[in-house]
């Protein structure tokens, strides 16, 4: 078939505008994902029509405009080709080149055609310096492909078909002609169709790495995806509607201990997780799938494969469906465990006694008014004071104090009814609150409690506690005068209990101090014996010369506090030791002084270390003071 150079250029131009057709047809909705590139892609079709389109009209238009400008937008639209690979995939283009190349094209075409005019030179030049652009297109191009496929060869094979193509077009000027100018120049007009026909096929390459591209992306947006929901710092697991659990968290096997090998279905899970409660779970879940917004589930106990019980609080939704048609949903939980378990600890604290266990006095004060109504008439109230505990604090310290409040608050807990109510009122006090309970009933509570406390082993004495009651019989009675009355009723009782009590611990004091140091018992029974002497000379009473033994046993009693190792230290004292040992006789007094038994010796205790010239302690008595 006999084709001149004028019907080769038309079809060129056809071609190439067919081709960015095809292009703008498939690749327009990807444009925003690539960098401008489509910009670029789509001008390499348009400026090959553009140019050709230009010499086509080659004798009606001006020769600088046909010639060089038709020519130089010929290398653009190749360079465009190479700046659109470039941005596709994403690096800075060769811009050295492009403004060399560029500049070195357009000066030898206007050297050629004005100069010396020759159209094979022009050809030479158009012919290679496409082939140099082709050829950075191509080699940034092969650097990005890790490995070919058949998509990313129908464009490295038409890039390289075009290469050759140029080549051959080079080849043709070395064979014989007669064509005194371009458009006589019919040999060339087969390798200018076929050109068209690669350019053409182009697009499908550019499409093909496009698509390709998208799909590498979709993969990695796809792992992303994945490893989001690998690493995300919270439990969750992806399962779709027919019960396959298609993803679950690290944190859920951290938290749980299952890997989705142990739980591959919901039906596996909810049997393992919710035991007695999965099918409530299950018909729950069932639900997500239809409902096309998240929702909060709120708060279930799950069972780790440890047998662990953990409290999650979920949320869910769909999430879209799988290519088969089946729905997805996501299930976010959040472990609540330690925050409920510090809540609770919370709320505990805040109705209960730390030291004892008990209620303490807001939450008795709570329950007063909520129980004081008809239905709980009679309704009797029980108040306790513990007998000696300021003495036994400033004998042996508030952890001995503590032990004794911790000794009572458990024998009143366990003798108490269900629905009673006992607390620690506050200091060394109880109260407890017994509905539809007679005055009966709380003595017999009361007698219940004593006889556990009389025969508790304490220690640092003996156990008391001084208990009184009253009830709350009618509606018309004042439940807080009740509760004075009750509280009144201790104090009576233990104003004939507690001297008893503290005289045993004050002997229980003697005989510890006497224990911890030798000395001081031996000491003790020396000043003891030497002021009976002392009296029976001075022919004082019988009783003045009890009481002076007495004393003499006793007045040591504030060493009880001292340290054993400052009680016993063999060298000498330093200012603060001494300091501290001068304290005794001030803290023998104050023991001495809660006892009636002992309040008249506790003067004598105080000032036994007074000297006449006032160089005594703790007060530096003079004379007759």
């Amino acid at each position: 078939m006999n084709i001149d150079l004028q019907d080769a250029l038309v079809i060129y131009s056809v071609l190439y505008f067919f081709g960015l057709i095809s292009f703008l047809t498939v690749a327009q909705k990807y444009k925003p994902n690539f960098n401008n590139s489509y910009l670029f892609f789509a001008g390499f079709f348009f400026l090959n029509s553009l140019g050709v389109f230009g010499i086509y009209f080659r004798e009606s238009l001006p020769l600088f405009v046909s010639v060089v400008v038709a020519n130089s937008v010929l290398y653009i639209a190749h360079v465009s080709l190479l700046v659109a690979i470039y941005r596709f995939y994403k690096t800075k283009e060769p811009i050295l080149f492009i403004s060399i190349s560029s500049l070195l094209y357009v000066a030898l075409f206007v050297i050629f055609t004005y100069l010396y005019p020759n159209f094979q030179i022009r050809i030479f030049v158009y012919a290679s310096f496409l082939i140099a652009a082709l050829g950075v297109t191509y080699y940034r191009y092969g650097k990005e492909i890790k490995s070919f496929n058949f998509r990313h060869s129908i464009f490295g094979f038409n890039i390289a078909l075009m290469a050759i193509m140029l080549l051959i077009r080079i080849l043709f000027l070395l064979l014989p002609n007669n064509a005194d100018s371009f458009l006589n120049y019919n040999i060339d007009s087969m390798n200018i169709i076929s050109t068209s026909i690669i350019g053409n096929m182009l697009a499908f390459g550019i499409l093909a790495i496009i698509n390709d591209q998208i799909l590498g992306d979709l993969k990695r947006v796809d792992s992303i995806f994945i490893n989001s929901i690998k690493n995300a710092p919270t439990p969750i697991m992806i399962h779709a509607e027919d019960g396959t659990v298609l993803n679950i968290s690290e944190d859920w096997t951290d938290r749980t201990h299952y890997v989705i090998e142990d739980i591959p279905t919901i039906y596996d899970w909810t049997r393992k997780a919710y035991g007695k409660n999965k099918e409530e779970v299950r018909t729950f879940i069932k639900k997500l799938y239809q409902v096309r917004e998240s929702k909060h589930d709120g708060e279930f106990v799950v069972t780790t494969k440890d047998g662990r019980q953990l409290t999650w609080d979920f949320n869910s939704g769909y999430i879209g469906n799988l290519p088969d048609g089946r729905a997805v949903a996501m299930s976010v939980a959040m472990d609540v465990t330690d925050r409920l378990e510090r809540e609770k600890e919370i709320s505990y604290l805040s109705y209960h006694d730390q030291l004892t266990g008990l209620y303490n006095r807001r939450f008795f004060e709570e329950q007063l008014a909520r129980l004081d109504n008809p239905r709980n008439l009679p309704l009797s109230i029980i108040m306790g004071d513990v007998n000696g505990l300021k003495l036994i604090n400033d004998a042996f310290g508030h952890k001995a104090g503590d032990e004794l409040l911790k000794m009572i608050g458990e024998i009143i807990n366990t003798s108490i009814r269900g629905n009673d109510v006992a607390a620690r009122w506050g200091g060394d006090e109880f109260a407890i609150l017994l509905p539809s309970s007679g005055s009966d009933a709380a003595e017999v509570l009361t007698k219940r409690i004593l006889e556990k406390v009389k025969k508790a082993s304490f220690d640092y004495g003996k156990v008391s506690i001084s208990f009184g009651l009253d009830t709350k019989e009618k509606e018309e009675d004042d439940l807080s005068e009740i509760f004075i009355s009750a509280e009144e009723l201790m104090y009576q009782n233990k104003l004939v209990e507690i001297d008893s009590i503290r005289g045993e611990t004050i002997n229980t004091i003697m005989n510890t101090l006497f224990e911890k140091s030798v000395s001081v018992e031996e000491h003790s029974v020396r000043v003891a014996d030497l002021a009976v002497q002392i009296a029976t000379k001075m022919k004082l009473s019988k009783s003045k010369i009890n009481d002076i033994k007495s004393m003499g046993m006793i007045h040591d009693i504030g060493k009880i506090v001292i340290d054993l190792n400052i009680l016993n230290k063999p060298g000498k004292l330093t200012d603060e030791e001494r300091n501290i040992i001068q304290q005794h006789p001030l803290s023998g007094s104050r023991m001495l002084s809660s006892s009636h038994e002992y309040t008249r010796l506790a003067a004598g205790v105080l000032h036994h270390h007074e000297k006449i010239d006032g160089s005594g302690y703790p007060n530096g008595l003079k004379g007759d003071q």
